[in-house]
């Protein structure tokens, strides 16, 4: 039997983990769970495990360090990864290091867990076996293909892969590339879907045309064929319409030029990757397009954000009327037109900005944080600026009729303008009680009562979400955003930011300047 071992620091994971499925009647056993990475090398170390499943985000030893180490001391079995959609860069760090596959926590039901598992064993049990007999041919089509995907996957990120795997199934010959952008969010198991989608793409293009599906981040992926496909756009329409009448989600589809060898599938990918975020700003109606046919010019993206997002939502969430809302959505949409923002930045922005005005406004703790992480998601997946800006105003309805408008006391508004005004210096409780002339017992009852927190939770959040802001939209280093919200411990700042955004301000980093 395959021997398993879960390492996450959330109890019901490692709970879950354990029940999710009945090891035993695929032939593993489930031998031990560890709460971080520390504690996950003596794990190993005691049960010799096969497959070892682990969370990135963790104290002590994260993720990624869990898996250098384990690659030093020379482990052979296999590493699943469990991921927040948010964690896409730490994921290919991971999937650079060796990590097999990974799988999003959101999806995490047993079908899609046994699905990656199985294929795990089967990659484990062919190695070692061409190890103790070299002359024995490749696995069956089943693992071969999934190899070939994962291997293609690696290369179009930038990661390590193999070479030898992609020569072999991809000779010199004729190519094409389909990079298929979703536009909705399915509510579904995430896993699930994309093979669905899979499924569907191969029934429809099917022989010769088609050769494998990538999957590459939410719901997005890359399609191989052959280049006749190319000259087949009714083929592309039926496919498109299928995948829509099956999933209710709705597709766009590039299509490269033709191209001859697996080398060129990186920059081709790259290619149809940045026409998609030029389309971002046309309004593209058409399902289909065809890069041998675009022949303008494009204009460099701006990276550079001249407008201050989360005074503007606060403006636009705080009011009560639509057209306050409207206005200020149409300010940001005009500025992106007007200075070609790179999509992705300003995606990353409006999540930050969107963090930060539900912090403020969640007085009453009504606001739900899965809740925003849907939205959120929405918004990343949006292909063109009106839809993005439909979504931001359905984002902001959302969190103006969850925080409720709770009303504040004069004296506590005037408490939480002084901190937004003055977040740079050290708040201490008695001097804002007596700025107010409160004693601080009865500030911190009144100011409790009205918002839900504490004065102290509060301005660690009120700061947190700046230093935030900061290291999105300027180039500083970490020790510098601390240093401008008024924290000059390096530690305590790390410590005060994973506690309030689920990660340390260099994963933070990572992730919201990565594409």
């Amino acid at each position: 039997m395959f021997r398993v071992i879960a390492v996450d620091d959330e109890a019901i994971v490692r709970i879950a983990m354990q029940n999710i499925i009945k090891w035993e009647e695929y032939d593993m056993t489930f031998v031990g769970i560890a709460s971080n990475g520390k504690r996950a090398l003596e794990l190993v170390a005691e049960k010799q495990p096969d497959i070892i499943i682990t969370d990135l985000v963790m104290n002590e030893m994260d993720g990624i360090a869990l898996i250098r180490e384990l690659k030093a001391r020379g482990y052979d079995g296999r590493i699943i990864v469990l991921s927040n959609y948010s964690e896409f860069e730490m994921v290919r760090e991971a999937m650079k290091m060796g990590a097999f596959d990974y799988i999003l926590k959101n999806s995490l039901i047993g079908a899609n867990l046994l699905e990656v598992l199985e294929a795990a064993k089967k990659e484990l049990a062919e190695s070692r076996k061409r190890r103790a007999e070299p002359v024995l041919e490749a696995a069956d089509a089943t693992y071969q293909y999934g190899s070939i995907t994962r291997q293609i996957r690696r290369y179009l990120q930038g990661d390590s892969y193999d070479r030898d795997l992609l020569e072999k199934n991809f000779p010199v010959g004729r190519y094409c590339m389909l990079y298929l952008i979703c536009g909705d969010v399915h509510e579904g198991a995430e896993n699930e879907k994309e093979n669905f989608v899979s499924n569907i793409i191969e029934e429809v293009l099917g022989d010769p045309f088609y050769l494998c599906t990538v999957h590459i981040i939410n719901g997005n992926n890359a399609v191989i064929g052959r280049a006749e496909l190319l000259d087949s756009v009714f083929l592309l329409e039926k496919m498109l319409s299928s995948i829509k009448v099956y999933t209710n989600c709705s597709y766009t589809v590039y299509a490269s030029g033709a191209f001859t060898s697996y080398q060129e599938m990186r920059p081709v990918f790259e290619s149809l990757w940045e026409l998609s975020k030029h389309a971002y700003y046309q309004e593209r109606t058409q399902p289909v397009t065809m890069a041998s046919e675009k022949r303008e010019r494009f204009p460099e993206f701006s990276r550079e954000l001249k407008l201050d997002i989360r005074e503007l939502l606060l403006r636009g969430v705080s009011g009560f009327d639509e057209e306050g809302l409207k206005t200020v959505l149409e300010e940001i949409g005009r500025h992106c037109r007007e200075t070609y923002l790179d999509p992705d930045l300003l995606k990353k922005w409006l999540e930050v900005g969107l963090a930060q005005t539900a912090a403020v406004l969640d007085f009453s703790g009504e606001l739900n944080s899965e809740e925003l992480g849907r939205w959120y998601l929405k918004i990343q997946n949006a292909v063109s600026l009106t839809q993005t800006m439909q979504l931001l105003e359905e984002t902001c309805l959302y969190l103006r009729s969850a925080a409720g408008q709770k009303k504040t006391s004069y004296e506590v508004r005037v408490v939480l303008d002084y901190i937004e005004a003055h977040y740079q210096e050290k708040l201490s409780l008695d001097f804002l009680a007596g700025y107010v002339n409160f004693s601080p017992s009865y500030l911190t009852r009144v100011f409790k009562k009205e918002t839900g927190k504490t004065i102290s939770d509060y301005v660690n959040e009120y700061k947190i979400n700046k230093a935030a802001e900061l290291l999105t939209c300027q180039d500083l280093l970490v020790k510098e955003a601390a240093g401008c919200i008024g924290i000059d411990d390096q530690y305590y700042f790390s410590k005060l930011f994973k506690k309030y955004k689920g990660e340390t301000p260099s994963q933070y980093y990572s992730r919201i300047h990565s594409r």
